[in-house]
């Protein structure tokens, strides 16, 4: 097993899952892809820093306001961690949760998703 991925919400049932990938990881020494996808919005094209192709338009500035906050936040959940030399790669999709992840998986040879659940 060489990629893990955990979509997170940065929720505590979001924060079990990526502890219980970190626990695998690194019995496996594999890689975890830790994503969190921006629902409901619109596609926006990024060139390769990371920054909006499109970046003129209120709308284009309030999806790069979002995106910076994210990778913030991805930022302030990893650095609480001990990662004990796992890799982690943090990103931040746009689109619908199911084909973002479906996306990741296909493109990263994903060979492990853990996930949370929550509620009834």
């Amino acid at each position: 097993m060489k990629t893990i991925l955990v979509p997170t919400d940065f929720s505590t049932q979001a924060d079990n899952a990526l502890d219980m990938a970190l626990q695998v990881a690194k019995i496996n020494g594999s890689k975890i892809l830790l994503i969190n996808v921006i629902e409901g919005m619109r596609s926006f094209s990024f060139n390769t820093m990371g920054e909006l192709e499109d970046s003129t338009g209120e709308e284009a500035y309030l999806v790069k306001k979002l995106v910076d906050q994210t990778k913030s936040n991805l930022d302030d959940a990893l650095s609480n961690l001990d990662t004990d030399g796992v890799e982690i790669e943090a990103m931040v999709e746009i689109g619908s949760p199911y084909e973002s992840i479906a996306h990741v998986i296909t493109n990263h040879d994903a060979d492990l998703v853990v996930m949370w659940t929550k509620g009834s």
